[in-house]
């Protein structure tokens, strides 16, 4: 299973869980990490007893719980989180489904496929892709050059080399006339991000495929908290921050921000002499919460966890204060899902890492 890693300044993603007694028997591999307690476990377990992480043994993967108690083999070469009761497997080079049991609902069958959103997964099928239910019954059949995933109704869909929107039913809302990839445009509190040109022309469309925001942007982003990324051209390439009414609520001073979470964002300027980056964080209402941020890197927050990274090249988290929650000494990290964290320890640059789970206060739970 690939683990999202948040690198230097580039996409995020993220992860989950695990482990142990009184003030149980210290990881060889990692000493200086506490292990959580028989008690932290069980308080956890209460928590989130339906939940299930994925785990890695002998090169397969498999799933427990929060109690680490193994509930579904290691037996795949590949899993994902459950989503909508579903998790992603893969299996002999295909992807399918299983159900929190472990039966596998869907065969391992797809060339391609995506966890399921509003009821779909995006599959790819003889180099086509569509829509299936989770069932597994193709309600939208593959035959789009690519597909993104349902998000308010619509699904961007590339036809002819150009993008456009279908609704549940497979049928086109919105023709095919907009560029670039489809994961680029997505429905978000009303409005989808498009662009007319490979090199900008980025705005913003209603459902009905009219203009809201015309597409003047060199880079546009999906709405969150109220509020959308979009980067524009001066004498260098800025980000700032717009509102449904095409107005800046952030005027754009950030060489790169994240999209805003949980009505916060984090970004970086560069100092006056241009050798240092600045990283920073913001409210909806432009004030800045938090600055000069003393970290290489600063991800986005998620359950009030901030990734940090310091300049030894460690994760580790803070909250929204500024205040270290968990300090960096992780090679690899994942955002907190169900009460737990999937990270990695090691030496990230060989690729010499092992997963771990860690709880909130930064005990480890499980590990191989």
């Amino acid at each position: 299973m690939n683990i999202v890693m948040l690198l230097f300044c580039i996409i995020a993603g993220f992860f989950i869980f695990f482990g142990c007694s009184k003030a149980m028997k210290k990881s060889s591999s990692f000493p200086s990490i506490e292990q959580e307690t028989l008690e932290e476990r069980e308080k956890g377990f209460q928590q989130y007893p339906n939940a299930l992480y994925p785990i890695e043994k002998n090169g397969k993967w498999g799933y427990m719980n929060r109690a680490t108690k193994i509930i579904i083999q290691p037996q795949y070469e590949n899993v994902e989180d459950f989503f909508e009761g579903r998790a992603k497997i893969q299996k002999n080079g295909k992807y399918g489904y299983i159900d929190s049991t472990g039966k596998e609902i869907i065969l391992a069958q797809f060339e391609k496929a995506e966890n399921f959103f509003e009821g779909f997964a995006k599959i790819k099928k003889n180099e086509k892709y569509g829509f299936i239910d989770k069932t597994g019954k193709e309600i939208i059949s593959p035959q789009f050059e690519d597909a993104g995933n349902f998000s308010e109704g619509f699904a961007a869909v590339k036809i002819n080399g150009k993008t456009g929107f279908i609704n549940r039913e497979g049928k086109i809302i919105i023709q095919p006339q907009f560029l670039r990839a489809v994961y680029v445009s997505q429905f978000s509190e009303g409005l989808a991000s498009v662009y007319t040109s490979e090199e900008e022309g980025g705005g913003y469309i209603d459902k009905k495929g009219e203009w809201i925001i015309q597409p003047n942007f060199i880079e546009v982003g999906p709405f969150r908290n109220g509020l959308a990324r979009v980067a524009v051209q001066e004498d260098k390439i800025l980000t700032g921050f717009l509102d449904k009414g095409g107005l800046f609520v952030i005027a754009p001073s950030f060489t790169f921000a994240w999209d805003f979470s949980e009505n916060f964002v984090t970004g970086w300027t560069l100092s006056e002499d241009r050798t240092k980056k600045i990283w920073k964080c913001m409210d909806t209402q432009g004030n800045i919460v938090l600055d000069n941020l003393p970290y290489r890197t600063v991800g986005a927050c998620v359950g009030g966890f901030i990734p940090i990274q310091n300049s030894e090249m460690k994760w580790g988290f803070m909250d929204i204060t500024g205040k270290e929650i968990i300090p960096p000494q992780f090679s690899g990290i994942n955002h907190f899902k169900n009460g737990l964290a999937r990270m990695e320890i090691g030496d990230f640059s060989r690729g010499h890492t092992s997963i771990v789970y860690i709880n909130p206060t930064g005990k480890i739970v499980w590990q191989p």
